[in-house]
């Protein structure tokens, strides 16, 4: 019999290697051209002027990157044996800075996305103001900046390790941190986005029983142009789309936060071969999730424009 199928962790190797090989590659096909789409679409001039297309023109730059450095170079080391950022230290620390760097812009992104919705629905005037494209512009530089500074830890803790390739340091004090730092940029913008998605969801029932009542008192309508119907309608379109993709973010990261999570609990347990094959499995399906959500979440998208 099959080596591969009567052994169980030689099976999910096996999984693992297929999946590596041929969907790591459709991935990065369908996400470069998703991405790059995603970005020539917003840049058309009469979205560009809608604060919440920087924010989807600059998340679809950093997937585009992330798939093109994380997933690409997963799929060489598949099919070659040998993962690229092996290469030199200096390359691992490069990798690793670069991937999670994009990892936390993106997702910094989609809760400006969130966040930006909410204050278009928003009866407070003060806050819809808010939603403009000169602070969206601000807040995409500002953002970009920190993150860069704040994950330089990853270029002075990440090295090449003996049978864990690269990965973070071995330091007890350091790989607490990085796990609950894994643990607050899992589930800090998880919250942020469900949140939002809440109050987006209470000031749509609200903007509606607004407008029912309005309707009842023709005295009180007045006309709208067609600039501020087509305003409205973009809008509306961008308030479909981002609930839509938290949708997607949130489904395709249930894995990663399970893996997150019991990286945490069993932090200081002593864990057998067969789990700790079984953790790697999964904590590998949890990162082609992600990959696979970066690059299919842009097809909702040209179905709204």
């Amino acid at each position: 019999m099959n080596t591969t199928v009567s052994n169980p962790l030689s099976y999910l190797f096996h999984v693992e290697q297929l999946i590596s090989r041929y969907l790591l590659i459709m991935i990065v096909v369908i996400g470069t051209f998703s991405n790059l789409a995603t970005i020539i679409i917003f840049r058309q001039k009469h979205l560009r002027s809608t604060s919440c297309s920087w924010y989807f023109m600059s998340m679809a730059l950093c997937h585009l990157l992330y798939i093109d450095l994380g997933c690409l170079s997963r799929a060489i080391a598949a099919w070659a044996g040998f993962h690229p950022s092996l290469v030199s230290s200096a390359l691992c620390k490069l990798w690793s800075y670069l991937t999670g760097y994009l990892l936390i812009l993106s997702r910094h992104f989609l809760c400006l996305i969130a966040i930006d919705r909410w204050m278009v629905t928003s009866r407070n005037i003060k806050l819809r103001r808010c939603s403009s494209r000169k602070i969206a512009q601000w807040l995409i530089i500002i953002g970009s900046i920190f993150w860069a500074l704040f994950n330089i830890h990853l270029l002075i803790k990440f090295r090449i390790e003996i049978g864990d390739g690269c990965s973070a340091s071995d330091d007890s004090s350091y790989l607490l941190f990085y796990i609950i730092l894994n643990l607050c940029i899992t589930f800090v913008p998880l919250t942020i986005i469900i949140v939002f998605s809440c109050l987006l969801m209470v000031n749509i029932q609200t903007i509606g029983r607004a407008q029912a009542l309005s309707q009842t008192d023709t005295s009180c309508s007045v006309p709208q142009n067609s600039i501020q119907n087509s305003h409205h309608r973009i809008n509306v379109q961008f308030i479909r789309l981002s609930l839509i993709q938290i949708g997607m973010y949130i489904i395709c990261n249930l894995l990663h936060v399970h893996n997150v999570i019991y990286a945490y609990v069993s932090l200081h347990t002593n864990t057998s071969v067969e789990r700790k094959t079984i953790t790697i499995f999964l904590n590998i399906m949890g990162v082609n999730l992600n990959y696979l959500y970066t690059s299919v979440r842009n097809f909702i998208l040209f179905h709204f424009f």
